[in-house]
This record gives structure tokens, C-alpha cells and sequence, in this order.
């Protein structure tokens, strides 16, 4: 239960990913019901390579016990909350994650991207290097999301986006804390996720003890920005269904 000291604290936390800020979140929030709209705290971004920090960032003034939402990057902070602190943690929304650990192979490719980053400029970087990779539709996507993701990159940091990327690459895998987390869990992939495929959230949860999975159509790995009502509905009805802040 919540304590009476503690109702005016956010019961669910919003986690963002790579080369993104709070802002990513912003049209699943204005479509979500004000009970969890209205009781949500966003992390601005991921701006440390030590998931200790990030907790720390992320935990900060939230309620005894609360929900999180991770996308992308920001699962693997929402994981490293599991593992810490499990018996606060109500339940996770989980959006276009892995909770595998990083190839070793993957370490030089990724420190590349830094680079290129740092020479291109963010919206030459992402526009070659990532928006392909980013949605359903490139060619078609609408402007606003395309402008949406454009314009956090340009507002990322170097040293942030180094910092993403080094706690890519440094990830544990996660589906053993998964596979001991007691609360329920949806996984929400975009159908056309081409970064983070639908069999990685077959996976996480299958380990889930607790676990739901909804694929939504016509998304890919930004099925926040794609398909936010879609998003939204499905977060609202899993929440129904779990239950308020039990």
C-alpha cells in the first residue's frame, strides 16, 4: 500500500532511449488517461554510461512503490530498477527493448557511431546512418515524427551519446531478473522493429512470470512516435487490467 505521506509522489516513471529525450513519450502521454498522465515523471534523458547513476537519477522523489515504462535504451535502466529494487517496482511496460546482452562484436561498431556522430553532425548521422532502421515507413513516415526524432538528436550531447553507448555495449543480460520478477510486464513491439525484432520480446515474456506481449502493426522500432493512440490504448488496458497501484 502507499503510504499517506507518500500519494503526491509519481507512480509511474518514463524512461527514454538512444538519442532521445522526455519528448518521446510526449503523444502516448497526451493520449494516456489522466491516471497515469497526471502521476508520471520522465528521466530528460540518458546522459551517464553507469546504470548505478541512472537509478539514481531515475528513482529520485518517486513513490514507495511505482510502474515504469522503458523504451528502447531506457529498459536497460528499467532493468537494473528490477534488479536493485525489486519490491518497489508494481509492474513494467517494457517498448521496443532486448534484454539480451550486447554481441562483443558490436563494441567497435558501436564506438564507430560516436564518431560518426561527432563528424556528421546528429541529422546527417541520423538521417544515413539510423532512420532507415527507425521506423516502418521511412520514405512515408509523417514529418512530425520525423521531426520529433531529428530534433532530440540534435539536442543530444556527444558525451551523452557516448554514454548511451557505452552502457549499450555494457549491458547484462536480463531475462533471469526477469524470470524472478513477481509483478506483470508488457513487452510492446512494433511489428516492423527491425533494431529490436519481435522474437526479443517473445523472449522477454516467455521468462516473464507475469507476462504480456502485443505486437502493433504498421511500426516500427519508434511504434511510440508511429503509433502512439495504439500505444496508448494498450498500455491503458494492460494498467486496467493489473489493477490501481496494488
Amino acid at each position: 500500500m502507499i503510504s499517506s505521506q507518500d500519494t503526491q509522489a509519481p507512480r509511474w516513471l518514463l524512461l527514454p532511449g538512444t538519442l532521445c529525450d522526455a519528448r518521446v513519450f510526449d503523444p502516448v502521454m497526451a493520449a494516456l488517461g489522466t491516471s497515469i498522465s497526471d502521476a508520471a515523471r520522465l528521466l530528460p534523458r540518458i546522459n551517464s554510461a553507469s546504470l548505478d547513476e541512472l537509478v539514481d537519477q531515475a528513482i529520485s522523489g518517486m513513490a514507495d512503490r511505482f510502474y515504469i515504462i522503458g523504451f528502447s535504451l531506457g529498459c536497460q535502466v528499467a532493468f537494473e530498477i528490477m534488479r536493485q529494487y525489486p519490491e518497489r517496482c508494481l509492474g513494467f511496460v517494457l517498448i521496443s527493448s532486448t534484454a539480451r546482452a550486447d554481441a562483443p562484436d558490436m563494441a567497435p561498431v558501436r564506438r564507430a557511431m560516436v564518431q560518426q556522430f561527432d563528424q556528421m553532425g546528429p541529422r546527417a548521422f541520423v538521417e544515413t546512418q539510423l532512420w532507415p532502421k527507425y521506423v516502418a515507413a521511412p520514405k512515408t513516415a509523417r514529418e512530425e515524427i520525423r521531426r520529433c526524432v531529428f530534433d532530440m538528436a540534435s539536442d543530444t550531447q556527444p558525451i551523452d551519446f557516448a554514454h548511451q553507448i557505452e552502457l549499450a555495449i555494457a549491458r547484462p543480460a536480463s531475462l533471469g531478473d526477469i524470470a524472478g520478477f513477481r509483478g506483470p510486464i508488457l513487452m510492446i513491439n512494433g511489428a516492423q522493429d527491425v533494431l529490436t525484432p519481435t522474437d526479443m520480446g517473445v523472449e522477454i515474456v516467455s521468462a516473464a512470470d507475469l507476462g504480456t506481449h502485443e505486437i502493433i502493426p504498421d511500426a516500427g522500432h519508434f511504434v511510440v512516435l508511429e503509433q502512439a493512440q495504439l500505444t496508448a490504448d494498450t498500455i491503458q488496458k494492460w494498467y486496467e487490467g493489473v489493477g490501481l497501484y496494488s
